[in-house]
């Protein structure tokens, strides 16, 4: 978890405490063997997809309509086109897709 306000251990199982630059972090973690990482945040999710770290992507869309909050993708550097690799949805009418960026 990438944070400039946290310190010592973190409650959440599994979790680790960045405390460096970030892309150095994952692109380490990215060399090393082990499943998935899942990371939350619109600031680090579009510093990841910005320098090209993030494999997948996947939104969670949610059937409400609030007016307001941030937008995910204003701090993109660059368009992103992405090519959807899986949909899933549930009887509320949540939606959960999955994506990877378009080669080519």
């Amino acid at each position: 978890m990438p944070s400039t306000t946290l310190e010592g251990p973190l409650a959440w199982e599994n979790s680790k405490l960045i405390e460096g630059d970030l892309l150095d972090f994952v692109r380490e973690l990215r060399g090393q063997d082990g499943g998935d990482v899942i990371v939350c945040g619109i600031s680090v999710i579009a510093q990841l997809l910005d320098a090209d770290l993030l494999d997948a992507l996947t939104l969670t869309v949610h059937p409400v309509f609030v007016g307001k909050g941030r937008r995910i993708f204003d701090a993109l550097e660059a368009p992103l086109r992405l090519e959807l690799l899986e949909s899933e949805s549930t009887s509320l009418g949540n939606a959960f897709l999955t994506y990877r960026r378009r080669q080519g």
